[in-house]
C-alpha cells in the first residue's frame, strides 16, 4: 500500500471512524496491503477493483458488507467469503479463481460475476445452487 494511503487509513481508524459504511479504493494498482482495512467492520459495501491485491484474508471479519467488488485483481482463494453471509452483490470478475465451493453458503447473493477466471463446467453445482436461489450470474462458460 503506498504509504500515503497506508497513513490515511491508519489515521481514519486511529480517529475513532469506525463507523465508515463505504469506501472505494479501486484502480489504485499500487495497493499492496489491505490489513488496516480489518477494523472497518461497519463496511457494508467496499471496492477494491484493479489494485493487483492477491491476499484478501483480512476481509473475513467484515461481515456487514453487502457489495464487494474484486475484479482484475489476482486472488485465488475465496476461502475468506464463507462469513460474508450478508453480500448481495460480488464481483470476482478476472482473477485467478479455480476453486468457487465458498461461495456455495452465500444465500443472499443476487449478482454474481465470475468472468474470466480458471473455472470450467465442474463449478455448475455451485452455481446452479445460487441460481436457483435467484442469484443472477455471470461467467464465461454455459452450465446448461
Amino acid at each position: 500500500m503506498p504509504e500515503s494511503l497506508f497513513c490515511c487509513v491508519q489515521s481514519t481508524l486511529s480517529a475513532g471512524i469506525k463507523n465508515l459504511t463505504w469506501l472505494n479504493l479501486g484502480s489504485n494498482e499500487t495497493l499492496d496491503d489491505i490489513d488496516p482495512l480489518a477494523g472497518l467492520t461497519n463496511l457494508t459495501e467496499l471496492d477494491l477493483h484493479r489494485t493487483g491485491i492477491s491476499d484478501i484474508t483480512s476481509l473475513e471479519g467484515l461481515t456487514k458488507l453487502i457489495l464487494l467488488d474484486l475484479q482484475q485483481n489476482d486472488i485465488s482463494n475465496l476461502n475468506f467469503l464463507a462469513g460474508l453471509k450478508k453480500l448481495i452483490e460480488l464481483d470476482m470478475s478476472d482473477n485467478n479463481i479455480s476453486n468457487i465451493s465458498p461461495l456455495s453458503g452465500l444465500t443472499s447473493l443476487e449478482k454474481l460475476d465470475l468472468r474470466d477466471n480458471n473455472l470450467n463446467t465442474g463449478d455448475c453445482s455451485v452455481l446452479n445452487r445460487l441460481t436457483s436461489k435467484g442469484a443472477k450470474v455471470s461467467i464465461s462458460f454455459d452450465c446448461n
